[in-house]
């Protein structure tokens, strides 16, 4: 690779399938106020409901799509940081990842038991929810997120303690290209 060839990224990132418009950043709205709710109580197509942002009662969504405009097979990183907690909130807060329509909850382990909650598997640490990485993604694929996070009622951290709490978090995607021998 020439170093022209190396500064162009191979990934374009767009919140809408029929559009396409890449965008560096993409951002989900907000709620205002998010009360606990089960999880059972999201739409069960909630990864098939909408593109971009479609945050329902007490939960937040946004589905976007990762796509290898590139000539060359590359793996990728995807992670999701935790920048701000207040009130311990994060203790039953819920992360819900589709990529492609696979399915993963991300949860803090129990402070008491230390095990992850139910159905779900434990943030990577502190610092973050989840890291994981994506291989040989070819030229032309495409990778499809929905992001669902909830306050998680049935959580037994789920406690009044909890209440005007707040969890700030973002999620990034990093190329790793592959070495051509």
């Amino acid at each position: 690779m020439d170093s022209a060839s190396d500064m162009k990224g191979a990934l374009i990132m767009y919140a809408n399938k029929d559009e396409k418009i890449s965008r560096r950043t993409l951002q989900a709205d907000v709620l205002d106020f998010m009360t606990n709710i089960s999880g059972d109580w999201i739409p069960e197509n909630i990864n098939d409901e909408a593109d971009g942002g479609h945050n329902g009662d007490n939960y937040i969504a946004y589905t976007f799509y990762v796509e290898n405009v590139s000539d060359e097979t590359i793996h990728y990183w995807y992670r999701i940081y935790i920048d701000d907690v207040i009130k311990n909130v994060d203790e039953a807060m819920r992360v819900a990842i589709y990529l492609n329509g696979n399915k993963t909850v991300y949860a803090k382990k129990n402070r008491s038991t230390g095990k992850p909650e139910k159905n779900t598997v434990a943030f990577k640490d502190e610092e973050n929810v989840m890291l994981e990485q994506r291989k040989n993604f070819k030229p032309g694929d495409v990778d499809k997120f929905t992001i669902v996070i909830w306050i998680e009622g049935d959580d037994p951290q789920c406690i009044d303690d909890l209440i005007g709490g707040e969890m700030k978090m973002h999620m990034t995607i990093t190329e790793e290209h592959i070495k051509q021998e």
